[in-house]
């Protein structure tokens, strides 16, 4: 029997369960909603997924294409950098630290709280 909760990618470590819920300190992704302090993030859809996959990833460097390939999209990997820039400012303008790192030449990876998976 395989234990859903634990499904990790063997090429970036992420966590390949989509939908449960994430916790990292005072962020959240819940029900496809990304919030802080309980008050859900005012961001773009694709910005909500690099989000997503970034905690999924716990701390893992992953590529721009990477990214891409996850989101399913056939944008330019610079969109991926534009989305980063698109949601440093969202969470600014909330007072929210930056959880995510970019990596020069390597990618963006999730710097924020240890990464919580809520089972319910």
């Amino acid at each position: 029997m395989t234990n859903n909760h634990h499904r990790i990618c063997p090429h970036c470590g992420s966590n390949l369960v989509l939908e449960t819920p994430m916790k990292a300190g005072e962020f959240s992704f819940i029900n496809g909603i990304f919030s802080f302090r309980d008050e859900p993030v005012k961001l773009k859809p694709q910005a909500h997924q690099i989000i997503r996959i970034l905690m999924q990833a716990g701390g893992h460097i992953l590529s721009n294409d990477a990214i891409l390939i996850r989101l399913k999209s056939d944008a330019f990997s610079s969109q991926v950098s534009v989305q980063k820039s698109y949601i440093k400012k969202a969470l600014a303008k909330i007072g929210a630290p930056d959880p995510i790192e970019a990596v020069y030449r390597k990618g963006l990876r999730w710097i924020g709280p240890t990464v919580i998976y809520d089972k319910g």
